[in-house]
């Protein structure tokens, strides 16, 4: 990673936990696409797997965070970890639009608990990584 990600990474939380003003706020969403081009600075990549764009932000603290095949492992793995739930059977790629619109995760980055939205449908700031 090069010095100006680690910055924005840095910028993106002061100690405190309060959002920075710094935060990269695009509405264009520039890693909509499978197929990014991964060396481009202006796309944030996938925390989880480090090899796709990331496209889904967490609602609560607006971290664009996950791309889509990770963000179906991250809510799959939750609903397993989740005592009578009927999703325990159920692989990523068998997961309903419900589940993952209504299965709140953690932040992989500030560890806020929300649920994850692609991004072309958060309407707040986006924090880019």
């Amino acid at each position: 990673t090069s010095a100006s990600s680690k910055d924005s990474m840095a910028a993106c939380v002061d100690p405190e936990g309060e959002a920075s003003a710094e935060a990269v706020d695009s509405p264009t969403g520039g890693a909509e696409g499978a197929g990014g081009d991964l060396d481009d600075p202006d796309i944030s990549v996938c925390v989880s797997c480090i090899e796709r764009p990331a496209q889904h932000v967490l609602h609560k603290c607006g971290h664009l965070v996950y791309c889509s095949t990770c963000r179906r492992k991250v809510v799959a793995r939750k609903l397993k970890a989740q005592p009578g739930c009927a999703a325990k059977a159920k692989r990523p790629s068998e997961l309903n639009n419900k589940e993952l619109e209504r299965t709140s995760v953690s932040c992989p980055l500030c560890r806020e608990e929300g649920v994850l939205l692609p991004r072309r449908k958060y309407k707040g700031v986006v924090y880019e990584i």
